[in-house]
């Protein structure tokens, strides 16, 4: 029974030292990958500054335009709102996920490359990005939110306006880290990553003038008919409620094939939730002179009935928080698969093997060297065909060798 204990002891203790090694290594690994992405974007000075202009550029180009005019707290502020709102998350998600492609695609064949050596894994790579690169972009998409706020005037906290923008730039970098690994070039991801974020922007942004529904046509009975003409009230109400589901804006407007698109949108969640957070308990002053002519906000009078007529009574500020934070976790998982799934692997071969290799390589540089002009034509010949021999047995080695290893 000691025996037993003893050696029981020993495995568990060299199972706990071999986990704590394995968990050293990987943070040795993860440091020195956060550590070399620091430098990359310390030295991209140029870079750094020209998305700085862009972000303060485009604040002060959105509150100048669409900013000014009417109060916060009136109605005719409305419209203006709602279009900074969108034109700003478009903004920022596209900045954000273009940066994270074009990053992603140059460096590409470094870690392809490094991986092949096993330098370090899928989920320490991309680990190392999600600390250092997305950070980086929610500190660019808060500054803009920092310059509309100071231009505008928000019924939403300074505070919780930059936090909402900044996590759409988290899940805009994210989504480029998914479409980045799973595609095979750098160029396809360019074209298919603002391509998908399009189609994203045209299921999410929300329509203020609302679209018009088909209406079923029913047969009316001379009941129907009766209890109709019975009253004014009672049609009026269906007045309304015709109106509501016209300018409902939501999923009814939408072709079922493209539902699940649209709950995977970040525009759809970014929107509503910096929407719910400005309108929500808002009462408006009333002046007709200057309020909307148009559209579903076109006679609110709270930013309750605002957000009741862009079909938004039911959605939370919180519940769009929790649909991002959903995406934030599923683009990284996918990046982290994808980027598994797609690790070049090569064959170890044998000593004998690598020897045979050798000479045979070494055997086609001579030939290469006594290469002469007299006999230019004989010698290509021989090359040639030396080469397509060669080429077939290493093609043989390889394949057998690889069957070897994988029993």
């Amino acid at each position: 029974s000691t025996t037993f204990y003893e050696n029981h002891t020993k495995i568990h203790s060299s199972s706990s030292s071999s986990s704590s090694l394995r968990m050293i290594g990987m943070a040795r690994r993860i440091g020195l990958l956060l550590k070399r992405a620091w430098k990359q974007n310390s030295r991209d000075t140029f870079v750094n500054g020209v998305r700085l202009m862009s972000c303060v550029g485009l604040a002060k180009v959105y509150s100048a335009v669409l900013g000014g005019g009417a109060e916060g707290m009136s109605a005719a502020a409305l419209p203006g709102k709602i279009s900074l709102i969108t034109f700003g998350v478009i903004s920022m998600a596209q900045l954000s996920l273009i940066k994270t492609l074009d990053l992603f695609s140059r460096e590409r064949e470094t870690v392809q490359r490094e991986r092949a050596r096993g330098q370090y894994s899928a989920l320490e790579y991309v680990f190392s990005k999600v600390i250092t690169e997305l950070p980086i972009d929610a500190c660019y998409s808060a500054l803009y939110a920092f310059v509309l706020h100071n231009g505008c005037d928000f019924h939403t906290t300074r505070r919780k306006f930059m936090g909402l923008y900044a996590l759409i730039a988290l899940v805009s970098s994210s989504l480029g880290l998914a479409i980045g690994a799973s595609l095979p070039s750098g160029e396809s991801a360019l074209v298919a990553g603002p391509t998908l974020m399009v189609i994203y922007m045209v299921l999410g942004v929300l329509n203020p003038s609302g679209q018009p529904q088909k209406i079923n046509k029913t047969k009316y009975t001379t009941s129907t008919l009766s209890s109709l003409s019975s009253g004014k009230q009672h049609q009026e109400e269906e007045d309304k409620q015709q109106q509501q589901q016209n300018y409902s804006g939501s999923s009814e407007t939408c072709p079922r094939v493209l539902l699940p698109l649209k709950m995977c949108s970040p525009i759809k969640w970014s929107i509503e939730s910096l929407l719910c957070s400005e309108f929500r308990g808002l009462e408006f002053t009333r002046d007709f002179r200057s309020a909307p002519q148009m559209g579903a906000i076109a006679l609110v009078g709270s930013g309750d009935q605002a957000l009741k007529a862009l079909g938004l009574s039911h959605q939370t500020t919180e519940k769009c928080i929790k649909a991002m934070m959903t995406l934030l976790v599923s683009h990284i998982a996918v990046a982290i698969g994808a980027l598994a799934m797609r690790r070049q692997r090569h064959v170890t071969l044998d000593d004998d093997d690598a020897s045979s290799v050798n000479s045979i390589y070494f055997t086609l540089n001579n030939n290469s060297n006594n290469y002469n002009t007299d006999d230019a034509t004989t010698t290509s010949k021989n090359v040639t065909r030396t080469s397509d021999k060669t080429t077939s047995w290493l093609h043989r080695l390889f394949k057998s060798n690889l069957k070897q290893k994988t029993r």
